[in-house]
């Protein structure tokens, strides 16, 4: 198994999934890359060694790739278009090699949301549309790679999900108003319009995709999930921790939809349904991710109403 971009949200909850599926010992079967060789710790406690991925082995047969290492739409603020852009064509260029010089049985890799909708759906700034572009542009590239290695691949293009190993919490609403929160921050919502969004576990789409991949020579499906707005997800935050929420009862978004950032395709609950898995509910989910940002650091316990709950969350999962 060849993984890069492992140290990363999405890059940990795919390592969880694998050795929730296969056991503990898959470790010894994983080439693990990512930006900088270093020594990476799950919230289970797992301490894996993460390769660079200038490193990475061209040598052998690969049972499962997972090319996951890209340059998010928010690292354009820390450099230039052309850097950017330069940046990630590069990373398209090094997984399509390996791809090339590779018999390779399986792969599963994320695409985002984003290359779903237009601006008519969405509002967002120029930087998402050229994370778009390029994730158009990775997605050609590996579907017509695996073609012709007759790969069995399954991706998703994810929307909001939530999980364990959420990294750079601020950078998300649930993950915000979590740490927020239990931090006795108050939560904050930048718009009074109603926003919906939908949430799903993102180690239940991870199980999905590698089971997909046993049988099924190619599978691309949207992440969905439980629908909320981004009010009610606050609202859930502060009841599930009995947190004060005098302060969102005040806000109305009762005004017109404003943000369509949500796919309707039924494609993962059919893939859920194919594998038998049962996905987890808003509420658990929230609990799910909580316990993680616990366990990460991200959230202080001497925060919390109640230590012994509190430490009880990390055996959630």
């Amino acid at each position: 198994i060849v993984l890069s971009g492992a140290c990363g949200w999405i890059g940990r909850s795919f390592i969880k999934s694998l050795i929730d599926i296969y056991g503990l010992d898959i470790v010894k079967n994983m080439e693990l890359y990512g930006t900088s060789a270093r020594q990476l710790k799950l919230t289970t406690g797992v301490i894996l060694n993460i390769n660079n991925l200038q490193d990475i082995s061209t040598n052998g047969e690969i049972d499962l790739y997972v090319p996951l290492a890209f340059q998010t739409q928010d690292k354009l603020n820390d450099m230039t278009k052309f850097e950017y852009i330069k940046k990630n064509t590069e990373l398209i260029d090094l997984h399509a090699r390996i791809i090339k010089e590779h018999y390779i049985k399986r792969a599963v890799f994320f695409s985002s949301g984003i290359v779903s909708l237009t601006p008519s759906d969405v509002e967002r700034s120029e930087s998402y549309w050229i994370y778009k572009e390029l994730k158009m542009l990775e997605e050609k590239v590996f579907f017509e790679e695996f073609a012709k290695q007759s790969t069995n691949v399954a991706a998703c293009r994810l929307f909001s999900v939530s999980g364990s190993e959420m990294q750079n919490p601020k950078k998300y609403a649930l993950g915000d108003f979590l740490v927020r929160g239990l931090s006795n921050k108050g939560i904050i919502l930048n718009s009074q319009k109603r926003i919906y969004r939908r949430y799903v576990d993102i180690e239940n789409v991870c199980e999905a995709l590698i089971k997909e991949t046993s049988d099924t020579s190619s599978t691309l499906i949207e992440s969905t999930g439980t629908k909320v707005t981004l009010l009610e997800l606050a609202r859930q935050v502060c009841q599930i921790f009995d947190l004060d929420s005098g302060l969102l009862d005040q806000i109305d978004d009762s005004h017109s939809e404003q943000d369509h950032y949500y796919s309707t395709n039924m494609g993962m609950e059919k893939l859920f349904a194919k594998h038998v898995i049962h996905p987890l509910n808003l509420d658990q989910q929230i609990r799910k991710t909580a316990a993680g940002l616990f366990e990460s650091g991200f959230i202080n316990k001497v925060c919390y109403r109640d230590t012994k709950v509190c430490l009880g969350w990390a055996q959630l999962n």
